[in-house]
């Protein structure tokens, strides 16, 4: 984030912030607005609002990035199967 947020490009077609990142949707771009600090960002952090809807969109785009590209087209050369595997699961974002 810190990286992105400093308009930092990423690759080469990216020349400012989130433009051009796959994964980042609203909820990566609301975090790097400020929804959550990068300190907030740890195993075993409680979100709640705001920050909780953010962190939870985020999470759902690179799950959705990764499935939709590395885990389905990179694959062992001459081998069968996957680098990686990736099983989607749907958690429902709870708030109150």
């Amino acid at each position: 984030m810190p990286l992105v947020a400093a308009d930092l490009p990423q690759t080469p077609g990216n020349r400012r912030g989130s433009e051009g990142l796959g994964f980042a949707g609203p909820g990566w771009k609301a975090l790097v607005a400020g929804a959550a600090s990068q300190r907030d960002l740890r195993v075993g952090a409680v979100f709640g609002g705001t920050a909780a809807t953010a962190v939870h969109a985020a999470l759902r785009e690179a799950v959705v990035h990764v499935c939709g590209m590395p885990a389905q087209y990179l694959t062992v050369a001459r081998q069968s199967g996957w680098v990686l595997a990736a099983i989607r699961m749907v958690i429902r974002l709870r708030l109150g």
